[in-house]
């Protein structure tokens, strides 16, 4: 199905405007691919940010859990925030 925009329907993500099944084993905020949201994700999230470390799995959006279109230092925060704080879970819409 071909689209414009971004969405998700189940296990169905839309990117570059075409729908892609990566499996119900997907986790929005396990960005290190373990099936976990955990400090692991956080410290992948600020290595691929600021070291040049692998873009996050099974696609790089999957890094973007306050959902604002960015893969950026925020998204770390957020996940630090969640861990640590009792902040809200990342986005169901990422």
């Amino acid at each position: 199905q071909t689209a414009v925009g971004t969405s998700s329907i189940g296990s169905l993500e839309l990117h570059s405007g075409f729908w892609q099944n990566f499996g119900e084993s997907h986790l929005c905020g396990d960005v290190d691919g373990s099936k976990q949201i955990d400090i692991a994700d956080a410290v992948y999230l600020v290595n691929y940010i600021f070291g040049g470390g692998p873009e996050p799995l099974p696609f790089k959006m999957n890094g973007d859990v306050d959902c604002s279109g960015l893969v950026d230092i925020a998204d770390a925060v957020y996940l630090v925030n969640y861990i640590f704080g009792g902040g809200a879970a990342p986005c169901a819409a990422c």
